[in-house]
């Protein structure tokens, strides 16, 4: 009966252990992502994102060369990251809110509004902007979509027509990339509380206190007073190998 029963815990542990060793992003979140452009035009570059909690505002940087000098182009976050007919497959503006379009600090917007750029005398541009909406993570996440990079200067929504109110006639599309997950850019959900500032300088792995360790089993005894549930706790967040652990522990 109690092999029985040390059977069924275990497979009650190991339910919950199996979708971090399957899936080991679950439990975590992005805090950085980085999109390519490129395109039929001359213009070039990226374009990152870091957020560093899922409540902190996303910093967007880029650094875009190729563009005409000297001038504001506008640049989006469009809907979707389908660059199979090149940047025309992008979709429209993300907006999921069903807005109007705006600027990034209006309050009527879309959520892929970015604004404008602006170029120096050689065509190039180097900046970044801190936005509220944009987000890494969540139902509304950002990833997986594109940026586009057009041959106009966005007119905020200014513009006294239908077309400033969807597009800001911002253009054609001259250059796009896919929002995608940059390297070493998960960290713990069980630390988000705990960040401060900056991006994840490297991968971390969960355990059951939350700290960054080499992956080595938390220890077990049998005495003291360990209870089950205090040692399933312990497991949820650690490898198979504590699973064996376990079951060692329940049948003795």
């Amino acid at each position: 009966m109690k092999g029985v029963l040390t059977l069924a815990l275990l497979s009650t542990v190991a339910s919950a252990v199996i979708p971090n060793t399957s899936y080991p992003y679950i439990d975590t979140i992005v805090v950085k992502a980085v999109a390519v452009l490129s395109g039929d035009s001359a213009v070039k570059g990226f374009v990152t994102f870091d957020q560093t909690d899922v409540h902190s505002l996303t910093t967007i940087s880029w650094n875009i060369t190729g563009s005409d000098p000297n001038t504001k182009r506008g640049i989006h976050i469009h809907d979707r990251g389908d660059l199979t007919q090149g940047c025309t497959s992008t979709g429209s503006h993300f907006n999921p809110y069903n807005m109007t379009h705006g600027a990034p600090n209006d309050t009527t917007r879309h959520l892929g509004d970015m604004g404008n750029y602006m170029t120096d005398s050689q065509g190039n541009s180097v900046g970044n902007l801190q936005d509220s909406l944009i987000k890494l993570n969540g139902p509304l996440s950002i990833v997986g979509r594109a940026v586009v990079v057009h041959a106009q200067t966005d007119d905020l929504g200014r513009g006294g027509n239908a077309e400033s109110l969807k597009t800001g006639n911002a253009g054609a599309r001259l250059a796009c990339g896919v929002i995608g997950i940059a390297k070493e850019i998960f960290v713990p959900t069980s630390q988000m509380s705990n960040s401060t500032s900056g991006s994840a300088s490297g991968s971390i792995t969960p355990t059951a206190t939350g700290s960054a360790t080499s992956g080595n089993a938390v220890p077990l005894t049998n005495g003291g007073g360990s209870s089950l549930v205090s040692l399933i706790q312990s497991v949820k967040s650690t490898s198979i190998l504590s699973l064996i652990v376990v079951a060692n522990y329940l049948l003795l």
